[in-house]
């Protein structure tokens, strides 16, 4: 399989590309690597350290960004059907990212979030410290 990763060309695989740079969005934000060898070296680096579930993860939390931007832009109040789901996944990505700092404590209920798009397309999730 990693001979595989390492010699495959992104262009005929549509949906492996859409997914690394859905997760390399959310994990590098403005420092991203789009070139299809910075997205390989990912897919490797994913593969190698059993990490794939992140692709999907990303996958999610990129949807419900968008479905939560949308409703925000029409509804007036707050409250959205894909807000538990989304704090979900997003305690889900805080988790993740924490478990790689030694020491870290984290307490993985999130009750207020806010989701921004930026002028290039990415979304920023703010949560506030209380």
């Amino acid at each position: 399989m990693e001979s595989i990763i390492k010699n495959i060309e992104l262009m005929y695989t549509p949906y492996t590309k859409e997914l690394l740079i859905k997760y390399v969005n959310l994990q590098y934000e403005e420092d991203a690597d789009f070139s299809d060898e910075s997205l390989k070296t990912e897919l490797l680096w994913l593969y190698e350290n059993n990490e794939l579930d992140r692709l999907i993860l990303a996958e999610y939390l990129d949807s419900d960004a968008l479905k939560m931007n949308i409703s925000n832009k029409t509804k007036t109040n707050n409250a959205s059907s894909s807000k538990p789901l989304t704090q979900q996944r997003l305690s889900t990505l805080i988790k993740s990212k924490l478990e790689e700092v030694d020491g870290a404590l984290y307490d993985c209920t999130v009750t207020d979030y806010q989701l921004l798009k930026s002028n290039n397309g990415l979304f920023n999730i703010l949560i506030p410290l209380k």
